[in-house]
């Protein structure tokens, strides 16, 4: 018999089951879940919030598309249309009897260009709308998911977040599905098997960045553990040298600054360090 991914209650199940469960929060009624390890690509996760949270971006962005695609659509090309509406408002307005003699090119031309100007700007707004909406997606797609799996992985997000910009990029595969690529050196996608053709995913990258020398200090369990500085067969670090002794994470002008100190000093010297300095010479905030 198949097991239930998540249970309100373990009372159905046998000794021999309850313990593939664990609790599905802290609070009291919060149920029970399927406890599985992850392997690749493979887990067990409420990822319900994040796909509603896609889903009416991907709405909104497709209505606006849509509108935008009515204007494109037209048979007759857009500055002829608008001359024919500007025309078409002008006619409705004269009264043959008295107003025939006002009409005057300069009118027919300023009312030609208020309503061009209108549509421009309408089409300006809708693209604009699709940027924002676009951009917002492909920030909740590669940072919210870098930033969980680097911290499942026990790394520090502020230290590895920009590698992980750095070396992703958002590609729409098919318009309206996003996918993370993983570049290397060239900007080309990195393949993680040559015989499949298959490429790297975040999953992949944060694995591979356990195991760079350069990054060890920023994963807990690996690279330094307290202040190499001083110890005999300590490694010289220039970054370091340069960065000096810093009050507080401001101090670091670059990420490889701050990568050379943690591996040098270890994450846990570096999770103690303040944020920045209050303003007012007030107490600085630490995580």
């Amino acid at each position: 018999m198949a097991l239930k991914a998540r249970l309100d209650s373990l009372d159905t199940l046998d000794d021999s089951q309850k313990g593939f469960y664990k609790p599905a929060g802290e609070e009291e009624g919060s149920g029970y879940v399927l406890d599985v390890e992850p392997v690749g690509d493979y887990a067990l996760e409420d990822v319900g919030g994040l796909r509603r949270a896609l889903e009416t971006q991907s709405s909104k962005r497709a209505e606006a598309r849509e509108a935008l695609e009515r204007w494109e659509k037209l048979d007759r090309p857009l500055d002829q249309l608008q001359r024919d509406l500007g025309e078409l408002e002008e006619l409705r307005k004269i009264d043959p009897d008295k107003e025939a003699e006002k009409l005057a090119d300069t009118k027919v031309k300023a009312r030609i260009e208020e309503i061009q100007s209108r549509a421009t700007e309408e089409i300006t707004g809708l693209k604009g709308r699709i940027e924002k909406m676009t951009g917002f997606m492909e920030r909740r797609l590669r940072t919210d998911v870098a930033e969980r799996l680097i911290k499942e992985a026990g790394g520090e997000p502020e230290l590895l977040m920009p590698i992980v910009e750095r070396e992703t990029r958002i590609r729409w595969a098919d318009e309206d599905v996003p996918v993370v690529e993983v570049l290397n050196k060239d900007g080309a996608p990195r393949i993680k098997d040559a015989q499949t053709g298959a490429q790297m995913g975040l999953p992949d990258l944060i694995e591979e960045m356990k195991s760079r020398s350069t990054l060890a200090g920023a994963f807990k369990g690996l690279g330094a553990e307290g202040s190499g500085a001083g110890k005999p067969g300590a490694r010289g670090n220039d970054a370091v040298r340069a960065a000096g002794a810093p009050k507080h994470r401001g101090d670091f002008s670059n990420a490889a600054e701050k990568a050379a100190w943690v591996r040098e000093n270890g994450l846990e010297a570096w999770q103690k360090l303040p944020l920045a300095p209050r303003e007012g010479g007030g107490p600085s905030a630490r995580i």
